[in-house]
């Protein structure tokens, strides 16, 4: 999530359309570039972001990584809504690139540049969902 505030095409000014997705948008370039080296410079800015660490499992065991379900970004990109899963009494982190953007956090803790995401104890192994609702400035 950010928007681009300026590019350059080789030090040239270079336009862009915002290309709506489903999840998010990204800024379409159509430029014509010469043989040789060309370099595209592209300024943005309120870049915010998150990373799902991973381990792989041990030979045949089952994985216990956090999985994410689904994203939804609402309030006109203000607010990510994440559904996540987990095995139950496990605690998960998420790597927040951005952090200083974040407002405010349903569903997990802050732990610095980090999202901590309890899944409450539970009667079996099985993964539990459980959602999240990070609001931005």
């Amino acid at each position: 999530c950010a928007r681009v505030t300026s590019a350059t095409l080789d030090g040239k000014l270079a336009i862009w359309k915002e290309q709506p997705e489903s999840n998010d948008w990204h800024p379409r370039f159509t430029v014509s570039v010469k043989p040789g080296t060309s370099t595209l410079v592209v300024r943005h800015r309120g870049f915010f972001g998150y990373a799902v660490p991973f381990t792989p499992p041990r030979l045949a065991a089952p994985s216990e990584n956090l999985k994410v379900v689904s994203e939804h970004w609402t309030n006109n990109g203000q607010t990510l809504e994440l559904t996540v899963s987990g095995r139950p009494g496990r605690d998960y982190r998420l790597e927040l690139v951005g952090a200083g953007r974040v407002a405010s956090v349903q569903g997990a803790t802050r732990d610095g540049n980090a999202l901590v995401v309890r899944i409450a104890s539970g009667s079996s192994d099985a993964y539990v969902d459980q959602r999240l609702a990070i609001a931005l400035r």
